[in-house]
């Protein structure tokens, strides 16, 4: 008997992996920047990118290729860019609340920010209208990595 034909594959084309765990962990070397800030800035679910680099066990050998090209896209230049660019600061407040709020102290919160205690006490005065995205984007990956989830709705883009 003939094989069936099997239809067409529904869903996300896949790639191989190798070469964006080479491009994360570079990133992350050239920059500073952690791993779970990667995935943020490039718009790709932080589970990807921990899968692929493999931090706890074997490295997932492919991905889906919307995420393959979103870490591609990303640049040295762009994570740096990040530093510079400014975004509304509320919810960069309410995030170091809910850190603190889980327990964490502020000159933990502030190793997580890459801010002086000085710079998260301006942060959470109410003075500013702003922060970097960058810092934004390092609040969202510190919630997201103790599992305040509840934390995330806002766009990490700068809007």
């Amino acid at each position: 008997m003939p094989a069936t034909p099997r239809p067409p594959t529904e869903g996300h084309a896949w790639v191989f992996s190798s070469h964006l765990r080479h491009h994360v962990r570079h990133l992350a070397a050239s920059t500073g920047v952690p791993w779970r800030v990667i995935a943020l800035l490039a718009g790709v679910p932080s589970g990807t990118v921990s899968a692929i680099i493999g931090p706890t066990g074997r490295p997932r050998a492919r991905i889906r290729e919307v995420d393959a090209r979103q870490l591609l896209n990303l640049t040295s230049e762009a994570i740096l860019a990040a530093e510079r660019t400014t975004v509304p600061v509320t919810p960069t407040v309410h995030r170091i609340e809910a850190l603190e709020g889980a327990g964490h102290g502020r000159s933990q919160i502030a190793h997580y920010l890459n801010v002086s205690q000085a710079e998260l006490d301006l942060l959470t005065s109410g003075r500013l209208v702003t922060c970097t995205l960058m810092v934004r984007v390092r609040a969202q990956a510190a919630c997201e990595a103790h599992g305040l989830w509840w934390s995330e709705p806002d766009s990490t883009r700068g809007t």
